[in-house]
């Protein structure tokens, strides 16, 4: 057993159970959400290897095997090719996060959700279009302190991250804000002539 952690074959079984491997980040136990920091902290002080890592995940799971988008299952499958595995090894400075479509929330995948520094990055691991990230998400990434964001993002059918570097997340923000208030002001006036083609055909 490693020293101050869950043994990693247990962490990895518990995690890939038929209750649990189908399970969304945001859907499974804090329990089972603090083994994936274990072993991401286990592979950031290299107590563990990628083969050791790997060599779990595939006891457990068919690399055949069809999964989840967004899944417990499809994160680690992530793994068995280290260029895209969430719980690989950031810069010592940069701090992981996966986005979470159901809860539209932004889960940690590491003890520490603040920057540690000015050259902090925070990276976000999502399943899909990197626009559908809310605005809130990212403002509340603002109120954590961070200035820069790497989106690293897939399709859910595919394998390979794409990645969005952000250096400023004000302008990001800003910009967002900007589209939303103008989709708004669209929205509203098309409604405010469907209502004056309703009252003039009455």
């Amino acid at each position: 057993m490693e020293k101050g952690y869950v043994k990693l074959s247990d962490a990895v079984a518990k995690l890939l159970t038929e209750e649990n491997k189908d399970k969304n980040l945001g859907e499974v136990s804090e329990e089972l959400n603090t083994y994936l920091i274990e072993i991401k902290d286990l592979v950031e002080s290299n107590e563990i290897s990628y083969d050791r890592l790997r060599d779990e995940i595939q006891k457990h799971i068919d690399s055949g095997e069809n999964t989840r988008p967004g899944s417990v299952a499809q994160l680690l499958m992530g793994c068995v090719d280290q260029e895209e595995c969430p719980l690989q090894k950031e810069k010592a400075t940069d701090i992981s996060f996966i986005y979470e479509h159901k809860t539209n929330k932004i889960i940690p995948l590491t003890t520490i959700n603040a920057p540690v520094s000015e050259d902090s990055y925070c990276i976000i691991y999502i399943n899909g279009d990197p626009e559908t990230i809310k605005l809130e998400s990212l403002m509340e990434l603002e109120k954590m302190g961070f200035t820069k964001i790497k989106i690293k993002h897939k399709k859910p059918s595919g394998s390979e991250y794409n990645t969005i570097d952000i250096g400023d997340i004000n302008s990001m923000l800003n910009k967002k804000n900007g589209f939303d208030r103008k989709k708004t002001f669209i929205i509203a006036i098309f409604l405010v002539m469907l209502l004056l083609l309703y009252l003039y055909r009455n």
